[in-house]
């Protein structure tokens, strides 16, 4: 093609124009698009076309009118304008005429169609040729229309009418071929078809008199199986009655078994409370013995009276914890909005000397403010990180991370650390009462630490769990509710 042809397509569809866009640059036509009637006209204005495509239904200004509105511009006349339409509305033939289309093209077309006759349009159209138009006034519908249209204009009409015809009896016949096959592949399967439904009337027959026979046996079953009920019904009568018995006994026993430990944590609280002040007068004592009679004993004696010091600072520390698990509960204040943030501050605070001395690195992510107790919540963070900073291998830097997830209903806290690491047949048993892993000599502590965690967690309606490696560290989780409830001492 020795000139580069430009083609206007105006098509409201998106879809379609970019459609006949991609078929018309595939035979290197240089294609622009547009949306409606009056879009069309700024764009002929800036860049007259070579040839305009136009679909006839679009909103704000038709095909139609932007065809009659060319038309009738001396200037833009003479550019060949294609209306798209799909037969389906014979008035839109005849309006088409009417508006001073060049040419039709019969929605759905066919690709080769639709460029041959682009070509001839091009090739044939002559602004200067002198063409013989027929004036005539049509009747359709109760509405008059006047055609000015030349005799090509009119026979392009009757061929794009007459292909749109003969393709639609070529899917006729292949319509008619493929249903002739349908239907001698139809009448085959009803031949088969009632040759097995003879077969299954013939089955159906037997099976209904193995049914009769199966019923009359079910009937006599069921009457068995009914009276077996009505004696099983006799014996859970006395089973619920029994059981209702037992609940009773239960509920007693339950109601004792709170009772006994209420008074068993009393003992404890008042146990505990009572042997501080013996044990204050054995420490104060041994240690005014060692400062008084240091120089005066052999070294034999100073042992001993250290050992006596180390003891009472042990067992002090002992009591402390007992005393302070038995009163997890009864400690509890009125719960108010507290920031964690501050809690871990004050816990690094208490805890600076270790930190200092192990040199520690502990990073936390941005914790939330919830209703708690300030003091359990203190209790808690140090007692895991100070078993954090305690439990590594000597010469070892503690690293002690703490982050914070938000779940559904509650916040999942993580302590993890690069300490020695807990065995895995441990793990529940780091939350029991007194249970140590490692001898006094190795690490200091009580056996208390845990078991305060897991009761402050309990308390506050959370759970409390641990992962960990030999050798590498452990990660401590808790869940605390992200709005609590009034807190029970039932707990």
């Amino acid at each position: 093609m020795n000139k580069e042809v430009n083609i206007l397509v105006v098509e409201d569809s998106a879809t379609q124009a970019e459609q006949l866009k991609y078929l018309l640059e595939s035979y290197s036509y240089k294609v622009e698009t547009s949306i409606n009637g009056l879009d069309a006209i700024e764009k002929i204005n800036k860049n007259r076309p070579d040839l305009i495509i136009s679909d006839i239904m679009m909103p704000k200004m038709n095909g139609l009118s932007l065809c009659e509105t060319l038309k009738s511009n001396s200037s833009l006349k003479f550019i060949p304008f294609i209306l798209l339409t799909s037969l389906s509305d014979p008035e839109d033939l005849l309006r088409g005429l009417e508006s001073g289309a060049d040419n039709f093209i019969i929605k759905p077309y066919e690709p080769n169609s639709l460029i041959n006759r682009i070509r001839n349009l091009i090739k044939n159209f002559d602004p200067t040729e002198e063409k013989f138009k027929m004036s005539m006034e049509i009747n359709f519908n109760e509405n008059s229309y006047n055609i000015n249209s030349d005799r090509r204009q009119i026979l392009d009409l009757m061929m794009s009418t007459f292909e749109n015809a003969v393709n639609q009896n070529k899917e006729l016949t292949k319509s008619q071929m493929e249903l002739s096959l349908l239907n001698e592949q139809l009448e085959e399967r009803v031949e088969l078809r009632t040759s097995k439904l003879i077969e299954e009337i013939y089955e159906r027959k037997k099976v209904e008199d193995e049914l009769r026979n199966y019923q009359n046996k079910l009937e006599s079953m069921v009457e068995n199986r009914t009276l077996e009920l009505l004696k099983s019904n006799e014996m859970l009568k006395q089973e619920i009655e029994d059981r209702i018995k037992i609940e009773s006994d239960l509920a007693k026993r339950t109601e004792d078994l709170a009772r006994v430990n209420d008074e068993l944590k009393q003992f404890a609280y008042i146990a505990s409370h009572d042997l501080q002040e013996p044990l204050r007068m054995v420490s104060s004592y041994t240690r005014l013995l060692a400062k008084r009679y240091k120089d005066k004993l052999d070294d034999d004696a100073n042992d001993y009276i250290n050992f006596a010091v180390d003891g009472a600072v042990r067992m002090q520390k002992l009591i402390d914890s007992l005393l302070y698990y038995s009163r997890v509960g009864t400690l509890l204040k009125k719960l108010k909005t507290i920031a964690l943030n501050e809690i871990v501050e004050n816990v690094k605070f208490n805890l600076q000397l270790l930190i200092e001395e192990t040199h520690a690195t502990i990073t936390s992510d941005a914790l939330p403010e919830l209703k708690s107790d300030s003091t359990q919540m203190t209790q808690l963070f140090q007692n895991l990180m100070s078993n954090s900073l305690k439990y590594v291998k000597e010469g070892v830097e503690p690293i002690i991370n703490i982050s914070v997830k938000k779940r559904n209903s509650d916040w999942l806290f993580s302590i993890t650390d690069n300490g020695i690491g807990i065995d895995k047949d441990d793990y529940e048993r780091v939350f029991i009462v007194f249970q140590r892993l490692h001898s006094k000599n190795e690490y200091s502590g009580t056996g208390m630490g845990l078991a305060i965690c897991k009761k402050i967690i309990e308390y506050h309606n959370g759970q409390i769990w641990l992962e960990s490696e030999i050798g590498k560290g452990s990660t401590f989780y808790f869940t605390l509710p992200q709005h609590t409830q009034q807190i029970s001492n039932e707990n």
